[in-house]
């Protein structure tokens, strides 16, 4: 464990700290006051990097100056400066919690609000502590980070003896060989019976606040009046403070900035304040959840608000929804994923590193190991807080296939249908993460819709920009700093320069053109690999011959070339082949997969071999 110190004034609140912090792996050495607290406080050594302490943890009334000037003469001593503290207080304005935080502290967590999610969290960003320890899951081994060889390879079939050492030689496979199905070895971790009873508590562990509660049942009748509405925001400095942003973000902003409730209220508007106040309702339920290595808040949250403006954008075009209502469903349709980390921590940090280390999509590992997915969950939730029907159909449908929602959308087919194409278009834009870094086939929903090369061209053109002003709006975090876009990460991790050549039938409407797109250095230099699309097999003879007819005419080529189809099984005619190095993956696929493939063509790891493969394989 790590100690950090714990000043505190009341002896009882003193022993519910110290447990707490027990719980999320700090041991709390405790005093009274500052005073009593001072003589441990040694320059040079309790806080050093090699020191005893991690931080301080310090009891704090606003109307007394003394925690603040303490907080200060920490930072005037060069040899204390860097040491953090976490602020804990009954009761705080904005003003007084601006105040503490120009003082220099690392965090302020308010007891009304006490949880021990976020007092892991708060803790965890201001003093990080210990690495997790090793943990066996249903015969799932799972070594610590520090001690995991690279490029380990983990077949999760229930038993250690099935877990591949990281050097052992593996033959390179060519996928006219049967794949071993991976997924279908995944056995369940956790029994159905305990996930229903774990889900139950959240419903009351998790309520809304009273503010929202209230704003949800009064906007539903049919009287309601704006000088209502308006009081009751008023008098929840939280929920005020984030309808007055939300009215000045870019989703509702028109003119002047408002300054007021009653202005904000008119601005958004009577019909569509409920539908705020549910997003903000959520999203303050789940906003300091513990994340994961592979699960990170900001990115979560980034992908949300994305997927939000560009189903808002579908629905216009297509006539399918509002804008307001699509805006919802895109913000909310993972927030099964958040409950996860949460409720779950143990169990879904095992899914998600089995996703990772299997390469396949995050809903697939979670169906098997956890027996339902995020979107099972989030139906499930949003029914205990009864949010209206028309909202959870299309979240809990979102991952099915254009030709599966034909058969279980019914009515609501054209809302699903926006919904699951904005998430798979935000997925190929790459713009956030919610964990799930994948690429889906995008045509097919496209043409459901009768959307045209157009229509997604213009529905993507702003999608950026406006996610960046509108997460900032939403999600009310001040104490974040800049964060590197998901979209640089993947550039980083390609290795080269890549300018790909699409081959396909419908390059606008694909996500797997788009992503390509996005990933592509703005250079004038000729394509240097092919990224061909095969839905079926009757294209192969004309897809392969226009990719030779298009690299004739550019003068380049035969190109390395990343075969792209259903199964990942189709591949081009035997002389296609034999001209060129050539990977073929299945759709969808993990960005990772679709990064490595692409990094060993442009690095020529394959060596000139004129065979088709997993990339994995090829790079053993």
């Amino acid at each position: 464990m790590c100690e950090l110190l714990l000043i505190e004034p009341d002896a009882s609140y003193r022993a519910v700290l110290k447990a707490l912090l027990g719980v999320v792996g700090y041991e709390a050495r405790e005093f009274a006051s500052i005073e009593e607290a001072r003589p441990a406080i040694t320059p040079g050594g309790a806080f050093t990097p090699g020191g005893a302490y991690r931080g301080i943890l310090l009891s704090w009334d606003p109307a007394d100056p003394s925690g603040l000037d303490f907080v200060r003469s920490l930072r005037e001593d060069p040899a204390l400066k860097d040491t953090p503290v976490i602020l804990v207080s009954g009761a705080a304005t904005r003003a007084e919690v601006l105040v503490a935080a120009s003082g220099g502290v690392q965090g302020i967590l308010l007891k009304p609000e006490w949880e021990l999610s976020r007092l892991r969290v708060t803790l965890r960003r201001a003093m990080p502590c210990q690495t997790k320890p090793t943990r066996v899951t249903e015969g799932v081994i799972r070594p610590t980070p520090e001690t995991e060889p690279p490029n380990t390879r983990k077949v999760l079939a229930g038993a250690a003896e099935d877990v591949l050492a990281a050097n052992e030689p593996r033959p390179a496979k060519v996928l006219e060989e049967p794949k071993p199905n991976a997924l279908s070895e995944l056995r369940p971790i956790i029994q159905r019976s305990a996930i229903l009873e774990r889900l139950g508590e959240i419903e009351q562990t998790k309520a809304m606040s009273p503010t929202i509660t209230q704003l949800m049942s009064m906007t539903r009748k049919p009287d309601c009046s704006l000088s209502a509405v308006t009081e009751v925001i008023s008098h929840d400095q939280s929920v005020a403070l984030k309808i007055l942003k939300l009215a000045n973000s870019a989703v509702y902003s028109r003119g002047e900035p408002v300054n007021s409730v009653k202005d904000a209220v008119l601005r958004i508007g009577l019909e569509r304040i409920r539908q705020a106040a549910m997003n903000i309702g959520v999203i303050d339920q789940f906003g300091t959840t513990e994340v994961s290595a592979r699960f990170n808040f900001m990115h979560f949250w980034e992908h949300s608000i994305c997927c939000g403006l560009l189903a808002g954008k579908l629905g216009e075009v297509t006539g399918a929804l509002d804008r307001d209502r699509a805006f919802a469903l895109g913000l909310l349709h993972d927030l099964g994923r958040m409950v996860l980390t949460e409720a779950f921590a143990e169990e879904y940090e095992t899914v998600l590193d089995t996703a990772h280390d299997l390469d396949l999509p995050l809903e697939q590992v979670e169906s098997r190991l956890l027996l339902l997915n995020h979107a099972a969950v989030v139906e499930r939730l949003l029914h205990m807080w009864n949010f209206p029907k028309e909202l959870i159909g299309p979240m809990a449908n979102h991952h099915l296939s254009a030709s599966n929602l034909r058969e279980h959308a019914g009515k609501q087919l054209n809302e699903t249908a926006v919904l699951a194409l904005a998430n798979r278009l935000t997925h190929a834009m790459m713009i956030g993460s919610s964990g799930n870094d994948a690429l889906y086939p995008t045509e097919a929903l496209c043409k459901l819709l009768k959307l045209t090369e157009n229509d997604i061209a213009e529905v993507l053109e702003r999608a950026e920009e406006e996610t960046r002003q509108i997460k900032l709006a939403l999600l009310m975090v001040s104490d974040q700093q800049p964060w590197p876009a998901v979209t640089e990460k993947f550039r980083d991790q390609l290795g080269g320069s890549f300018h790909p050549l699409y081959i396909g039938d419908d390059s606008g409407l694909d996500g797997f053109c788009i992503a390509s797109k996005r990933l592509t250095d703005i250079t004038d230099d000729p394509p240097n690999i092919a990224i061909v699309r095969l839905e079926a097999r009757r294209q192969v003879v004309r897809l392969g011959t226009l990719l030779s007819e298009r690299e004739e005419a550019l003068g380049i080529g035969p190109l390395p070339a990343v075969l792209i189809s259903p199964g990942g099984d189709i591949s081009l005619d035997h002389g296609q082949m034999m001209k060129r190095p050539t990977l073929l993956l299945p759709a969808p696929v993990t960005m990772h997969r679709f990064i490595r493939s692409i990094s060993l063509l442009l690095a020529d790891e394959l060596g000139g071999r004129e065979v088709s493969g997993d990339p994995d394989a090829q790079a053993a």
